[in-house]
């Protein structure tokens, strides 16, 4: 069955999909991940965050100072004018751990960025999947209305000739109804899925047919070298860097109870009661705080309790997703290996055998009871097998996005 969506190609796919040409799945991926505004927000953090840490890396700007003294009494005036710069010195640590701590937040901000691609993914390959899937079955459940149709003709000319009772005639046109229901169903499910890729893909518009076929089908590493490969992953990367992000700002914190010292140098131009001319000559100084009232402890605690949430968070996240990989592993060969003892019966075989049972009762020698069993049990095979492969393919797409892509094996 051929399934429509609606979509407008985006510019640089313009000359590469027309209304004729049918959709594949990596041009889904490029589409989504150019029109998606997840990955658009995700970006923009990305940029906000590697600003703030340029931002962070930037020295504090000096202070011109200007001054002007002028005092007089009996014996004259006496006033000075001095023009100086002041610089505070950033030498306990704190801003390097500040920078250090921005810059971990921009490294997680990235990661967060591939860790949405990743997802978006996933979800573009189980819509396209489960789109192919419902045309699938949309045009298994029409092949078996046009059998069940020839069927009840036969019976209804067996009818008129009193060679069939009324009974066989309604049951199989009641069975040829019953297909002509599922192949509804099936392709209302692929509109349905349709227009969510139709979304997924943005800016609809432009009429194309998705390519019928599913998502090749990797070789699965072992589980150990998927869950080694687990630090690897973005999101937990991210973790990490926030982890980073955390103690920096905990060790920026401590430090802030030091002393930092200002140094001042510049111009100084004095008069005197009593003498003439003025006296000409340099300033020089150096400030330090005195931290009698400043009282960081608790300032410097809360932020120690947030590196351990983080540290917490991360090994949660580790956790979580190990448990992830082995379920999705375990459910994946479990899906390709029932594909494999189930489609083992089935396959060109299955065709001939339904072409046999439409040509037996055709001929008269397959009752009505045993035609419908038959045919029924086509149908619900041929349904399973098309679940299944939709099921790994959906469940590929899951491992993908948990563990990172793998080598790509034959088309399906």
């Amino acid at each position: 069955m051929r399934i429509a969506i609606v979509l407008l190609a985006l510019p640089g796919l313009q000359g590469a999909l027309t209304a004729q040409e049918r959709l594949t799945l990596s041009q889904s991926v490029e589409l989504a991940r150019a029109t998606s505004p997840e990955l658009a927000s995700a970006r923009a953090g990305a940029r906000a965050a590697a600003a703030w840490a340029r931002q962070a890396g930037t020295w504090p700007n000096p202070n011109v100072v200007f001054g002007r003294d002028r005092t007089s009494g009996l014996e004259g005036v006496n006033g000075q004018v001095t023009i100086h710069l002041e610089q505070r010195l950033e030498v306990t640590g704190v801003h390097t751990a500040d920078r250090s701590a921005a810059v971990a937040r921009a490294d997680a901000a990235a990661a967060d960025v591939l860790r949405a691609e990743q997802l978006l993914d996933a979800r573009v390959t189980k819509s396209f999947v489960h789109l192919v899937s419902a045309g699938r079955r949309a045009a298994l459940a029409d092949r078996l209305r046009q059998v069940a149709d020839s069927a009840a003709a036969i019976v209804t000319r067996r009818f008129a000739a009193g060679d069939a009772s009324g009974f066989e005639r309604r049951r199989l046109e009641l069975e040829a109804a019953r297909y002509a229901a599922a192949m509804i169903a099936a392709r209302f499910e692929a509109n349905s899925v349709a227009t969510e890729l139709a979304a997924l893909i943005g800016r609809p518009g432009t009429e194309l047919e998705v390519v019928d076929t599913m998502p090749p089908l990797g070789p699965i590493a072992s589980l150990d070298s998927l869950l080694a490969g687990l630090p690897k992953r973005s999101d937990l990367q991210a973790g990490d860097f926030m982890v980073t992000a955390a103690t920096a700002e905990a060790t920026a914190r401590s430090r802030e109870w030091i002393p930092t010292p200002t140094v001042s140098a510049g111009y100084k131009s004095e008069e005197s009661a009593g003498r003439p001319g003025r006296f000409t000559g340099f300033v020089a100084g150096l400030a330090f705080p005195l931290p009698l009232f400043d009282r960081r402890s608790e300032a410097t605690a809360g932020r120690l309790a947030l590196a351990d949430r983080a540290r917490a968070d991360r090994d949660r996240q580790h956790r979580d997703a190990a448990t992830e990989v082995r379920r999705l592993a375990s459910g994946l060969r479990a899906l390709i290996e029932q594909r494999r003892v189930f489609g083992s019966r089935l396959g060109p075989e299955a065709d001939v055998a339904l072409r046999s049972i439409s040509v037996a009762f055709a001929e008269g020698e397959l009752p009505v009871a045993q035609w419908v069993d038959a045919v029924r049990a086509y149908y619900e095979a041929q349904g399973a097998l098309l679940d299944l492969d939709a099921a790994i393919a959906g469940r590929q797409a899951d491992l993908t996005a948990a563990t990172g892509p793998t080598e790509a094996g034959g088309a399906r």
